[in-house]
């Protein structure tokens, strides 16, 4: 019986549609690596198709596969060259989040009459299709490539978790690595101080945090380099910060730089945009008051 779905007014090669009477169509995932701050993917697509085959080597056609992350919004296409079974793709890491769908398409490239030998003739008989440029002829099963948080591109504050200490605390800010991020326990009047700061002042929100998380930074380094660093190797944090290290061609073991300065390189530098950040603040202040005496 013929599948039940009508969206296609011609026929349409895919998993759980008898439109053709042989014939597949399939991608496979070759490899993935990082370089730099992008994923590399490797594809390949398999058309078991005669017909087909010709109708695209004779250019009425084209193969296409889709890159879809749906927590990042990401879509989009990429078409494979001319004779060419294989394509390379290159994603931004923080265009993805948690993972990526990868579906190949097989896509009409002129207005055209269609008909092949492989069309399902119970259903079709000798009909001829008039195809429209953009018209799907083929399509895909959907790779699902999901990424572990180490391989994607996130800043290091992610690695962090800043919180009000609800059930009280003896000292002003404690902190917790017993878990994949790391838990930053604030006294409620440092944790209040700091949560209004935030909202009063957003751009000087990255360096209000880092001020809080430098110093559990610098901890963190030297907990990675003492002889107990195996109980926490199979946290997030350590795995993030590792990587952070290894981008910096940095070795806690060999190392000459001190901790400090190492926390300070892998948030980037961020006690210099720390101090541009509150110049910045204090000179619209400055300017407003200037106005202000204008008036």
């Amino acid at each position: 019986m013929r599948n039940s779905k009508w969206e296609f007014p011609h026929p349409l090669l895919t998993e759980g549609r008898d439109d053709y009477t042989s014939g597949t169509f399939q991608i496979e995932e070759h490899e993935h690596k990082e370089v730099d701050d992008d994923f590399i993917f490797c594809f390949a697509y398999a058309l078991n198709c005669p017909g087909l085959e010709a109708y695209i080597n004779e250019g009425g056609a084209k193969v296409i596969i889709q890159a879809f992350s749906s927590n990042a919004k990401l879509r989009r296409k990429y078409e494979f060259g001319v004779g060419e079974a294989a394509i390379f793709i290159r994603i931004k890491k923080d265009a993805i989040v948690k993972s990526v769908d990868f579906t190949a398409f097989i896509v009409a490239v002129r207005n055209d009459s269609f008909s092949l030998p492989e069309h399902n003739k119970e259903y079709y008989g000798d009909v001829i299709f008039s195809l429209r440029k953009g018209d799907l002829l083929a399509e895909s099963r959907t790779v699902t490539i999901n990424l572990d948080d180490t391989e994607l591109q996130k800043p290091i504050s992610s690695i962090f978790w800043i919180t009000r200490n609800v059930d009280g605390c003896v000292y002003a800010v404690e902190s917790n690595f017993n878990v994949d991020r790391i838990e930053i326990y604030l006294s409620p009047a440092l944790y209040d101080s700091y949560d209004r700061l935030k909202r009063a002042h957003p751009s000087v929100r990255r360096n209000l945090s880092a001020a809080v998380m430098l110093p559990v930074l610098v901890e963190a380094l030297g907990i990675m380099n003492s002889e107990g660093w195996a109980d926490y190797s199979v946290y997030r944090w350590y795995a993030s910060l590792k990587k952070s290290l290894d981008k910096h061609e940095i070795d806690l073991d060999t190392s000459d730089l001190g901790t400090t300065t190492i926390a300070n390189m892998i948030f980037g530098d961020i006690m210099l945009d720390a101090m541009n950040s509150v110049e910045s603040l204090l000179n619209s202040y400055d300017g407003a008051q200037d106005m202000e005496d204008v008036d």
